[in-house]
């Protein structure tokens, strides 16, 4: 009984490793630009998305769209990154007025929450709020 048992595992493994074997013939790279440079993902549709590294939201062209399987997926408005960091700018200064007694335990808290999503949805965008706020910390500063 075991060693059937045994038999199915290694029978399971190896469709699974012909399921990924076959499965890679099949898919194809794609070349979009990350910054100024292009960058070449072995990755379509949902998966892209699910990648903080890779995602860029509404900032995929129409063309990438295409030709990463993402028409669909997200809104139809393409926004640049510039405009995705401003309109998260907006979103968090809106979270601070509405905050009742000025910055406090909460707002951090908060904000906190809302920088780790965005953490784990679009590393880049997180890298380039995260140095806004340095910028605007130093600015107080002196």
């Amino acid at each position: 009984m075991s060693n059937f048992s045994h038999q199915m595992r290694l029978s399971s493994s190896l469709i699974k490793r012909l399921r990924q074997s076959f499965g890679a013939v099949n898919t194809r790279s794609f070349t979009t630009t990350e910054g100024h440079r292009p960058t070449i993902v072995h990755k379509r549709s949902q998966d892209i998305l699910h990648d903080p590294w890779f995602n860029k939201g509404t900032a995929f062209s129409m063309t990438e769209r295409d030709r990463l399987d993402l028409r669909g997926l997200l809104p139809p408005n393409v926004m640049s990154p510039e405009q995705q960091i401003d309109r998260f700018m907006a979103d968090l200064k809106r979270l601070k007025v509405n905050a009742r007694d000025g910055p406090s335990d909460p707002y951090a808290l908060a904000t906190w929450r809302i920088l780790n999503r965005l953490h784990d949805r679009n590393e880049t965008m997180y890298y380039k709020v995260i140095g806004w706020f340095r910028i605007h910390e130093m600015a107080k500063g002196q």
